[in-house]
């Protein structure tokens, strides 16, 4: 399905989550970037389906997302969905048992991205967040 430009996946009130084409087809294929965007819409649709609830506001004859100003980051349910996505796919504690084996930063990132099947940049972020290989 077609959701959009550059729009990958939806997360709806009730729970469900909806993600295009594409990205269901990198998913199955393993793709890192789709596997971390079902990782972050899974976690939308488990934990944050009261907050679209009430954030949904009619406007124009349709419902929108009612989007908040500033927030501090732990409370940004985006900032929340790709902290999970981060730790399923890529664990604390095996990215830094892969550090122990590679403290090299390219060849600790390529590590993550092969075994992890994630994209390069969701490793470089992980690691970064964690402190490893500077």
């Amino acid at each position: 399905m077609d959701l959009g430009p550059g729009i990958e996946g939806l997360a709806f009130p009730d729970g469900r989550i909806l993600v295009s084409e594409e990205t269901y087809t990198s998913a199955v294929r393993n793709l890192g970037r789709a596997r971390m965007t079902l990782a972050h819409e899974s976690y939308h649709g488990i934990r944050h389906c009261r907050q679209l609830r009430q954030q949904l506001v009619h406007r124009d004859g349709r419902l929108v997302l009612a989007r908040r100003g500033s927030i501090p980051p732990y409370r940004d349910p985006e900032w929340q969905a790709n902290t999970f996505a981060a730790a399923l796919l890529m664990p604390a504690d095996a990215v830094r048992q892969l550090f122990q084996e590679y403290q090299d930063r390219e060849q600790l990132i390529r590590a993550i991205t092969n075994r992890m099947l994630v994209s390069r940049q969701a490793a470089e972020i992980r690691v970064q967040q964690l402190g490893l290989a500077n």
